[in-house]
């Protein structure tokens, strides 16, 4: 598995948010390395930041997806339809 999958992976566990340093002790690379290959993540728009912080960053649905084409299983969220009232 390579790093990028790891990473992906590492923070759909973590409930799809997640900061840099626990993600960095989380699959053990150091804090550099991590935030390296997120900025790669970034540009493929896998993740995105969030306006928690400058290290906080979510998984995108790119991201989901790249997760499912390396094989790896991941539940998708339920979408329910809205009914219009009606008068």
């Amino acid at each position: 598995m390579n790093s990028e999958i790891r990473i992906l992976k590492a923070i759909y566990e973590n409930g799809g948010e997640i900061s840099v340093r626990p993600l960095a002790s989380g699959v053990g690379f150091s804090i550099d390395y991590t935030r390296f290959i997120i900025g790669s993540l970034t540009q493929k728009k896998a993740v995105s930041g969030l306006r928690r912080g400058r290290d906080w960053f979510k998984l995108t649905a790119e991201g989901r997806k790249q997760l499912m084409r390396a094989g790896i299983e991941i539940a998708e969220a339920k979408r329910t339809a809205r009914r219009s009232k009606k008068k």
